[in-house]
């Protein structure tokens, strides 16, 4: 009989845990974690890689399939993006400087043979695509026809705009031209031209 009170004694007493059980737990933990965590910087780097192919034109990726191959299509697409970057840069500045150099400041001119206080004038001067005309007549009938012939003659000029509005009874045209090469544009020599005609 001794047998149940000897086991009601035991139950009752606090179970110690061993030490080196404890360690081993702690270990176990330790690794789960850092498993977790190296399971989310994969997951992280994947996600970012995945970004980066998103953004890289077709022709970087074509028939790369490693990390290290897109990281490597990558920098060398950074490299050309910066080179064509100095390149527009270079170019907007030689534009910049050509057009400062070689253009007429906007200027008025009353056509001869009119006086002062005629409302016919043209205007000659520099725009984003090349050069722009602005033509305002009294109201008589201006040949435009051959004012286009006399832009569009030698070939450097080409017009890409035409518009015609009434103000006051008086007609103003506005003629948006490219310029191919406006070095060898004397706009001086334009508006006379023009000039002479309206």
């Amino acid at each position: 009989m001794d047998h149940p009170a000897s086991n009601s004694s035991a139950n009752n007493t606090p179970k110690v845990d061993n030490p080196a059980s404890q360690r081993a737990d702690e270990s176990t933990k330790k690794m789960v974690v850092r498993r977790d965590v190296e399971r989310q910087r994969r997951q992280e780097m994947a996600n970012l890689h995945a970004s980066l192919r998103s953004l890289l034109p077709l022709e970087y990726i074509k028939g790369n399939r490693s990390v290290s191959d897109h990281m490597d299509e990558a920098t060398k697409y950074i490299k050309n993006l910066q080179k064509m970057i100095q390149e527009m840069k270079h170019k907007r500045n030689g534009l910049n400087r050509l057009s400062i150099n070689n253009t007429v400041k906007p200027t008025s001119v009353i056509p001869r043979g009119l006086n002062r206080f005629s409302r016919n004038c043209v205007t000659v001067r520099p725009c984003v695509s090349g050069l722009e005309v602005v033509i305002t007549s009294d109201g008589l009938s201006l040949p435009l026809s051959r004012v286009l012939r006399v832009l569009l003659e030698g070939g450097l000029l080409t017009v890409v705009g035409c518009v015609t509005t009434r103000v006051n009874e008086a007609s103003l045209h506005t003629i948006q031209i490219e310029v191919s090469d406006l070095a060898r544009i004397n706009t001086i020599e334009l508006q006379q031209k023009l000039i002479d005609l309206v």
